[in-house]
């Protein structure tokens, strides 16, 4: 555990510090356990073998491919398998938004880096990149919003009916009872 906190803290440490605190302190708590990773492999190869075949077919036969476009929703269903959980990572609406908002992200940070870096917090909001991020992340909101709202009822149905402790065990409930403000889950 360690060895994987160090590494993190040297890639993590660009974002700030409240941002790795939080993240840290919830690699502490939930991700250290050996046993999560023989929790999820199981699920994980299912939904891996579910969205290959779904993407890529089973097909023997010669068929093309646009990684581009196939590759970046199998990610993103499988991360969002692995840190949201079933019924989201299934949500076309939101595989789409998600990856959507991450190939947008990561090009417009990209094409940002060139920019002196005392003219971003000024130019970020003249590029067009940038507004497609900003539109790509509320489109996530706009999506997530039904999600978060039937998981909310849930909570409290299950409070109601005696339950503590944590109700659902993935990453928006870590960050819910690990931050100290409101977290943003499509962030």
């Amino acid at each position: 555990p360690m060895v994987v906190t160090k590494y993190l803290t040297r890639a993590l440490s660009k974002y700030p510090q409240c941002h790795l605190e939080l993240l840290l302190s919830i690699f502490h708590k939930f991700d250290t356990n050996v046993f999560l990773i023989a929790k999820l492999t199981q699920p994980l190869s299912e939904e891996a073998a579910l969205v290959l075949r779904e993407k890529l077919t089973d097909s023997p036969d010669w068929h093309e491919i646009a990684p581009g476009s196939e590759l970046l929703p199998i990610i993103a269903r499988l991360s969002t398998r692995v840190f949201m959980g079933t019924e989201l990572c299934r949500d076309a609406n939101w595989v789409h938004a998600c990856s959507q908002y991450t190939a947008k992200s990561f090009a417009a940070s990209f094409d940002l880096c060139h920019t002196p870096r005392w003219a971003r917090p000024i130019t970020h909001w003249f590029r067009s990149d940038c507004w497609q991020v900003r539109a790509a992340l509320k489109e996530c909101r706009r999506v997530l919003r039904p999600f978060l709202e039937r998981r909310e009822q849930r909570r409290q149905e299950a409070i109601s009916n005696g339950a503590k402790g944590m109700i659902f065990d993935d990453s928006i409930e870590w960050f819910q009872k690990e931050s100290k403000r409101r977290i943003d889950p499509a962030t």
